[in-house]
């Protein structure tokens, strides 16, 4: 895999322009920041983020169509043996209101032998123009404000959904770059190892056949630089390993999975590294309060309950609906010419439960959700806290052992430089400058280790607080 990788882009390089070789150079890196918009622009779990918001608008909408303005025409005739039975037309137009009422407007008209008199209109027909009201169950809040409210609410919820993705994404992808980074860094390091084991024991064997190293020691020469290949190797295993992990957050718009083959190594490990502000542990909680999306997503969904609440004590009451028509017959095709006041229809309905079992079943459960919502609130913020303050104890503990660790290292660079200088004038054996060696190599991996670690610790406080790839939201 490795000689594959090394091949594309050994050939790429080939077919592109002589004056570009520099700027390939810095194009192979990719850096944190460009990798993480690339996974926010383009990976179709960030593309799902953003339809979520299209979704609540598509809901809103329909809730508005509740109250959309609507026409309606209806004719039925009946002939049978010759004779016209029955002709009856009507149409018109209904406009619902906000507040429960509800305006008609309308022409009927009606004809035949057999026509229910009730129904019979003169020949010109009948006008007609009223309103309906709702007086009792609907007066204050009713089936279609209820899901209107709800719906606006819905629309913010999906940006907060499209939050809570795009901070999942951010989260898994920002690890798998990390990963890359100190795989890649520690296969760095591992490269050094064997070449200084080779140039060794060279210099053993040569001593060896000079007489002045035992030939025992070219043996545990050959040893070190059989091991340290053994672990260059595992080292590159665990590099591709990562790279291709890292490979899966890379597309294009979509639909085309890449991979970073273009890409031969991350921005130095140093440079990675996030500074987080000083701040005292009580702001975690202040921050959760304030922004995390899980959080603003249970307290939409308790105003959504609380609106249907509304609407099930709305149910208690009992249904009382008054209608009222004018009719009026046109003249000459004005429909208002002899208009009259005494001419109209009216009606009034009432309709109430005697036991309401239904109803009030219907608000308890409505309740039962509600406290469960407050609860799953409660829960998922105490979860919430306790993964920011273990993430904020990590990263501050880390940023402290860095610093300490530093100074480690150079130490151990310096005892193992001193020692290769013992060893070149025969006072030190080559046991010491394999031992100070190892130990100076696994200093600099731990200190990548260590580095990588503070930002996971870092991305994960961000993880915690729902911050990755946040926007504002109204």
């Amino acid at each position: 895999m490795q000689q594959l990788i090394s091949c594309l882009f050994l050939l790429s390089a080939l077919f592109a322009p002589w004056g570009l070789r520099a700027q390939e150079v810095a194009d192979s890196i990719l850096t944190y920041q460009d990798f993480m918009r690339r996974v926010q622009e383009h990976h179709p779990v960030a593309l799902q983020a953003d339809l979520q918001t299209r979704r609540g608008a598509a809901a809103l909408q329909v809730a508005r169509g509740a109250f959309d303005p609507k026409s309606y025409f209806d004719l039925s005739q009946k002939f049978f043996e010759g004779k016209d039975y029955y002709k009856h037309l009507e149409g018109g137009l209904a406009i619902p209101t906000w507040l429960g009422l509800t305006f008609y407007t309308g022409y009927q008209q009606t004809e035949g032998i057999f026509l229910n008199p009730e129904a019979s209109t003169p020949e010109a027909g009948l006008w007609q123009a009223g309103a309906s009201l709702t007086l009792g169950k609907g007066l204050l809040i009713d089936e279609r404000r209820a899901a209107f409210r709800q719906a606006e609410i819905f629309q913010t919820l999906t940006r907060w959904d499209r939050q809570v993705m795009l901070n999942q994404l951010l989260y898994e992808a920002g690890a798998a770059y990390l990963a890359w980074v100190e795989a890649f860094y520690a296969r760095k390091i591992y490269e050094e190892s064997p070449r200084l084991a080779q140039e060794r024991t060279a210099a053993v064997a040569e001593g060896a056949r000079l007489g002045d190293r035992a030939s025992i020691d070219t043996v545990e020469a050959a040893i070190q630089v059989q091991t340290r290949q053994v672990s260059l190797e595992s080292a590159l295993l665990a590099e591709q390993q990562a790279k291709v992990m890292m490979d899966l957050f890379l597309w294009q718009d979509g639909i085309v999975p890449l991979e970073a083959l273009p890409y031969q190594q991350p921005e130095d490990w140093r440079a990675v590294l996030t500074t987080l502000p000083e701040q005292e542990r009580s702001w975690l909680t202040d921050s959760l309060l304030i922004g995390h999306p899980m959080i603003q997503q249970y307290r939409l969904k308790q105003q959504s309950l609380s609106i249907e609440e509304r609407w099930k004590k709305e149910q208690l009451k009992p249904q009382l609906d008054l209608k009222y028509n004018a009719i009026n017959q046109p003249v000459n095709g004005n429909p208002v010419a002899a208009y009259s006041p005494d001419n109209f229809t009216w009606g009034v309905s009432f309709a109430f439960p005697l036991f309401l079992r239904k109803e009030r079943g219907g608000l308890e459960l409505t309740r039962v959700k509600i406290r469960e919502t407050q609860l799953q609130q409660t829960q998922k913020m105490a979860e919430l806290e306790v993964k920011a303050t273990q993430a904020w104890l990590l990263y501050n503990t880390l940023d402290r052992q860095i610093g300490v660790f530093t100074q480690t290292v150079q130490d151990y660079q310096t005892l193992w430089q001193g020692e290769r200088t013992r060893f070149s004038i025969g006072e030190s054996s080559l046991f010491l400058v394999n031992t100070r060696e190892s130990r100076y190599i696994q200093a600099r991996i731990k200190a990548v280790e260590m580095a990588v670690k503070r930002q996971k610790a870092a991305l994960s406080l961000e993880f915690a607080l729902g911050r990755l790839g946040a926007t504002s939201i109204p």
